[in-house]
């Protein structure tokens, strides 16, 4: 991969993108590859099932109750802000956007925050799932 020299099972797990607050103008767009989707931990009684590398079993994915965490400090997982204006904006982060991963429900994979950009840090404001109807679920 271009940012950090490893292979990616997937280009694009999430994209992310900065938009006017009516959501019609995108001012920047970012993506998040992954390497490798494992249970990093489980909450809500949650069963880890899936670990990669190093000897592990080899296994992808997320099981249910669980996450993958993915730390801040690694490479392209980012908005380039670089020319963009300060102001308020949408920021919209949907996840497995081709569906290549299976799960059994697609609906809840967007996150929607309004956040407030004055070149030098980032605020958030609200955060809120934007349920998106998907063929099979309702």
């Amino acid at each position: 991969h271009q940012c950090h020299d490893h292979f990616h099972s997937m280009e694009h797990f999430v994209d992310y993108s900065l938009r006017s607050v009516d959501g019609l103008v995108v001012a920047a767009e970012g993506h998040k590859a992954s390497f490798c989707l494992e249970d990093s931990g489980c909450n809500w009684g949650g069963f880890a099932r899936h670990r990669c590398g190093s000897g592990r079993t080899g296994s992808q994915g997320i099981s249910p109750g669980c996450y993958d965490l993915y730390a801040q400090h690694l490479d392209c997982q980012w908005i380039d802000v670089t020319r963009t204006r300060a102001g308020i904006y949408r920021m919209e982060i949907n996840m497995n956007p081709s569906k290549f991963v299976p799960e059994s429900d697609f609906s809840n994979n967007k996150i929607v925050c309004l956040i407030e950009f004055n070149y030098y840090t980032i605020r958030v404001r609200s955060c809120w799932y934007e349920y998106v109807s998907t063929p099979g679920h309702s």
